[in-house]
């Protein structure tokens, strides 16, 4: 029961976090703008506690937390210059992927440690086995780019998925105190994952070693920011890739994570300690901006696509294509949620 609790406070904290970060990027822009901020919301349906404050705002914490909103004045934010309303628009996302640049230069500052990504078996007849990959190498790279972990070894190779050719895996392998690198070419032309349980490494004949041997990463607190924007820029740029080969059919929709998904990886990370917390916070922050950012009715992204059309045709969209064009986006956006549910929950089985 405690365990239960415990989880469920770890889950709606983030969110709350996540969220809260969000809104608050949108509330400091229309601040600055001087544009009414009518309420600002943590959580929905029915308000548990909300003050006024004497500029009008409404402050409200309501009893649902699994969200927030901001409410503009529609007369204050319609009269707005076009770049005051696209800076607050575009001003929520902004907030997440700086508070997780931030997460990431802290985590790396106090330091991080990890599992080397080491063979610890490959499975016989694999693309891995075909490549020439051997039991008890170290993973350094792929493509010359390094890995230090299995998450990033699966990322750099997800990114490729669907595409022809090879891709380069150096390793490192100690005999006799002696490293010894060479490269490995595993061509993914063959490569198939399971729709909805996909295994990057596995599905390639790749085992992690059990005997984990660990490895800590950090720099000095004025060095962090390098690489931290580096963990940025490559989880922004995955997560971009994903979306795209989502969209084409080159992966299934049936591997989209719902709010299950979102669960396990909360409890999981708050259990291993406040820094690998901290990390996971930065991951799913970036992860919320990019999507609030997708042109859906609905999304940031839609409202930020008409103030570009606006500036373009110098008039903006009629009220009624865009009451249209939002009943469609929460069409499509709820197709989507029901997706990663359904996914969620055949996960379970």
């Amino acid at each position: 029961m405690l365990h239960t609790l415990l989880a469920l406070i770890a889950f709606i904290s983030i969110i709350l976090i996540i969220v809260g970060i969000h809104e608050l990027g949108h509330f400091i822009a229309a601040k600055l703008c001087k544009i009414k901020v009518l309420r600002f919301s943590l959580g929905f349906g029915k308000p548990l506690y909300r003050f006024q404050s004497k500029h009008g705002t409404e402050y409200v914490i309501a009893a649902i937390p699994l969200g927030g909103y901001v409410k503009l004045s529609d007369d204050a934010f319609n009269q707005s210059p076009l770049y005051q309303r696209f800076f607050v628009m575009i001003a929520g996302s902004l907030s997440n992927l700086i508070f997780s640049f931030l997460a990431f230069w802290l985590v790396l500052s106090i330091g991080i440690t990890y599992v080397k990504p080491i063979v610890g078996a490959v499975v016989p007849g694999s693309l891995a086995q075909q490549a020439g990959l051997k039991k008890g190498e170290e993973i350094i790279a792929i493509d010359n780019r390094p890995t230090a972990h299995w998450a990033a070894i699966a990322m750099a190779l997800i990114s490729h998925y669907g595409e022809a050719g090879t891709r380069t895996v150096s390793t490192r392998l100690v005999k006799e105190n002696q490293p010894q690198i060479h490269q490995v070419n595993i061509d993914l032309r063959q490569w198939k994952l399971n729709a909805l349980r996909p295994d990057p490494l596995g599905s390639l004949g790749i085992v992690p070693s059990t005997h984990h041997v660990l490895q800590q990463l950090r720099y000095p607190p004025l060095n962090a920011w390098r690489p931290a924007w580096e963990q940025l820029t490559t989880f922004v740029a995955f997560n971009l890739t994903v979306a795209y080969k989502m969209v084409t059919g080159v992966i299934s929709w049936q591997s989209l994570g719902g709010p299950l998904t979102i669960f396990k990886s909360a409890i999981l990370a708050a259990g291993q300690g406040v820094i690998v917390y901290i990390n996971f916070l930065g991951l799913l922050g970036a992860s919320i901006a990019l999507i609030n950012l997708l042109p859906i009715p609905g999304l940031d992204g839609a409202q930020i696509v008409y103030i570009l059309i606006e500036a373009i045709r110098r008039r903006p969209l009629s009220a009624a294509v865009q009451v249209l064009l939002f009943r469609l986006g929460i069409i499509v956006l709820s197709l989507v949620m029901i997706q990663a549910l359904l996914n969620d929950l055949l996960r379970l089985t």
